[in-house]
């Protein structure tokens, strides 16, 4: 089903009340969006409208961006950091330098968690993409 079309439905119950969801139910999908001006005069002046759409935010996206932060600094944590990294896996390959514990690649890319200047550092294997360590 239409994302917008459910949010008009929902601002029609909610503005227009009971009338405005007989209207809603009474029109086609296809001729309720022609008919729009003449289901409710001024539906964008209107400040519930506005209301509605930043409810439907705080209730939809805010957690969402919330949640997937978390997610993001779980994950992030359960990365080894180098010294945790090296103790276990590269305990028989002293000197030899960091590589890769599935494909013993030394090829190995230093990204910024946020971006370029972030100072959480997050080190990838080039060859197989493996997510090795931070810093």
């Amino acid at each position: 089903m239409n994302p917008l079309l459910i949010l008009i439905a929902l601002t029609a119950l909610l503005n227009g009340g009971y009338y405005g969801w007989k209207f809603f139910q009474e029109n086609s999908w296809n001729s309720l969006l022609q008919n729009i001006s003449q289901w409710y005069d001024g539906l964008w002046d209107d400040a519930s409208v506005l209301w509605f759409l930043l409810i439907v935010f705080l209730v939809v996206v805010v957690p969402k961006v919330i949640i997937s932060t978390i997610r993001d600094n779980r994950w992030y944590k359960s990365l080894p950091t180098s010294s945790e990294y090296s103790n276990k896996y590269l305990k028989d390959k002293k000197g030899n330098g960091f590589q890769c514990r599935k494909c013993g690649s030394k090829s190995i890319r230093n990204w910024g968690r946020a971006g370029a200047q972030d100072s959480e550092r997050i080190f990838i294997c080039n060859h197989c993409g493996s997510h090795l360590y931070r810093n």
